[in-house]
């Protein structure tokens, strides 16, 4: 019975977590769409770095450091044997990320193309490599 009520807590807990991912993808769009890409970026850019913390979790590869970075799942995750992705996705992660971190950062030139490249990829990413 403990059992069971584990589980089913479990089951709770994931929808949890992707209604949560969503609220987030959904924030991020709409701030998007409001002309607020700088602080979309921030946000897909989060959505991002939990959801490689939890494939890191998932896959059993994370890293030894005590605060990884975007950077350190991506590189945990292409590490690890077998391999979770490709360097094609470890490039792609590394290419939004950086977008990412640019709107975090306010960095001159960053438009709103560079962020709407974030959001799909984010989204695409998340669909392809579910946690």
């Amino acid at each position: 019975k403990a059992a069971k009520e584990n589980y089913n807590l479990f089951d709770i807990r994931k929808l949890i977590r992707a209604e949560m991912f969503v609220e987030f993808l959904d924030q991020g769009t709409y701030l998007f769409e409001q002309g607020y890409f700088l602080a979309a970026g921030v946000i897909f850019r989060a959505v991002l770095e939990d959801h490689l913390r939890k494939l890191c979790e998932r896959e059993g590869c994370m890293p030894a450091k005590p605060r990884p970075t975007v950077n350190d799942y991506n590189q945990a995750l292409y590490t690890k044997t077998p391999l979770a992705y490709g360097k094609i996705t470890m490039h792609h992660i590394t290419d939004i990320a950086a977008v990412g971190n640019d709107a975090a950062h306010n960095k001159q030139g960053l438009t709103s193309d560079d962020v709407r490249r974030l959001m799909t990829g984010v989204q695409d990413f998340l669909v392809k490599f579910p946690a």
